[in-house]
């Protein structure tokens, strides 16, 4: 596989969102994230908005001091809550860290605290309610951001004194999400039990031998019944096996090529969903050769740094597949063959209560390979790569907005207005460390 053709098989992770209709980042951005019966939260918000929560009117807030953790509970419960499966549950604190801190250039202090709600089993329900909008100006707005990442898809909401509240109902995941079937394995060709044949055929021929014919019964037939049994042996151990002139290994039908070249695509997609290092080289190593695994996996694996960072990460909400076609090697190789395939990827970048989405056609030309255990892409060359339809879903739309947006990176990592690890800039905006 060329980089250039795996940088575009990978075009989401590095997708430009268009139309954002802020241009600085919020003071109050939520994040509520489902990991099977793990249900964390992360909230970025101005460290003055903290300091002041909970205090009588007119308190000018420390920013220089820290705030101990039972209190910040205290505090953050004055303003949201969360419910799950109809019961508010009290967070436990995990994390706080302040990003602006030991910055070079003039920031907004911030905090960034990842909260743990103790749940026994995944969420089909979830309800996120704003309770107390003092002191809360996003731009000319009175607003916050929340975005829900639960089964591979991410919602997205503005939160308002008119709408302060938001659900979360539990939807099948898309179809690409389901556990891949078993590949078809290559066949193997016939294989004929030379040891074994060899030794039945001695012990049908034993009794009948000059010396044995005129032995008794039993002991004229207890030399054939040994044979016999070392003939069961090495069929059971398949000892002293060959190749069976009769019969050759043969490549996958048609059919089968297909699946294995959709399925293999499909698991590459997949492993954005991965929420762990292991998960995601798991399922990258079982889908591409040992030459593409490690660029495959430090791509997918920023996303999910920069995902659990807060910032904006691209998601694939499906993935579909249309024509394909099949070449098998001209010498009758069963192990490989080329798949001409075509498919369509529809993605998604939520970032600060707004979701851009865009789809993309695809058609390349993919090696595939028998090595070791099962099939994998051994080389892919793109042939056309082109967007198909972009825009911008959530609360508010391009005409609430402004006409140069800012450029959001699916990753987070780039363009002013971008969220990433590090902390405000000026004007509000985020700045990768």
């Amino acid at each position: 596989m060329q980089l250039g053709a795996l940088a575009v098989l990978l075009a989401l992770a590095t997708a430009r969102a268009e139309a954002h209709p802020h241009l600085t980042a919020p003071p109050v951005d939520l994040t509520i994230s489902v990991r099977g019966t793990e249900v964390l939260g992360v909230l970025v918000v101005d460290k003055w908005q903290v300091a002041s929560w909970g205090q009588p009117p007119g308190t000018t807030p420390n920013l220089k001091l820290d705030i101990p953790t039972d209190d910040l509970v205290r505090r953050l419960s004055t303003r949201f809550d969360v419910a799950l499966d109809g019961a508010l549950v009290v967070p436990v604190v995990r994390k706080v860290t302040e990003p602006s801190k030991g910055a070079t250039q003039l920031m907004v202090p911030t905090l960034r605290i990842v909260l743990d709600y103790p749940v026994t089993k995944a969420p089909t329900h979830i309800a996120v309610r704003w309770k107390d909008f003092t002191g809360i100006l996003w731009e000319d707005k009175v607003e916050t951001a929340l975005q829900i990442e639960a089964q591979g898809h991410v919602d997205a909401k503005e939160l308002t004194p008119a709408e302060p509240e938001y659900q979360w109902h539990a939807r099948p995941p898309a179809a690409f999400r389901a556990a891949a079937p078993p590949l078809p394995e290559v066949p193997g060709g016939s294989r004929l039990p030379l040891a074994a044949l060899v030794f039945a055929l001695l012990a049908l021929a034993t009794p009948f031998l000059p010396p044995l014919r005129r032995q008794a019964r039993a002991r004229r037939w207890l030399p054939a019944v040994g044979l016999l049994a070392v003939a069961g042996v090495l069929l059971a151990r398949g000892v002293g096996e060959v190749g069976s002139p009769w019969g050759a290994a043969e490549p996958p039908t048609e059919a089968q090529a297909r699946t294995i070249t959709t399925t293999l695509l499909k698991n590459v997609y997949r492993a954005f969903d991965a929420d762990s290092e292991r998960g995601i080289y798991d399922l990258l190593a079982a889908s591409v050769e040992r030459g593409l695994l490690e660029g495959l996996y430090a791509d997918v694996y920023e996303s999910l740094v920069l995902r659990e960072q807060g910032g904006a990460v691209a998601r694939v909400a499906d993935v579909s597949f249309g024509e394909g076609r099949v070449r098998f090697a001209e010498n009758g190789a069963p192990t490989h063959f080329e798949s001409e395939q075509s498919w369509q990827v529809r993605g998604a970048v939520t970032h600060w209560g707004h979701t851009h989405e865009r789809v993309t056609l695809y058609r390349a030309r993919l090696t595939l390979r028998h090595n070791e255990a099962s099939w994998r892409i051994a080389g892919i060359e793109m042939l056309e790569h082109k967007r198909l339809d972009e825009g911008t879903s959530g609360a508010a739309s391009p005409a609430n907005g402004a006409d140069a947006p800012p450029e959001e990176s699916a990753a987070g990592a780039s363009g002013p207005g971008a969220s990433g690890p590090g902390g405000r800039g000026p004007g509000g905006t985020e700045q990768p460390k």
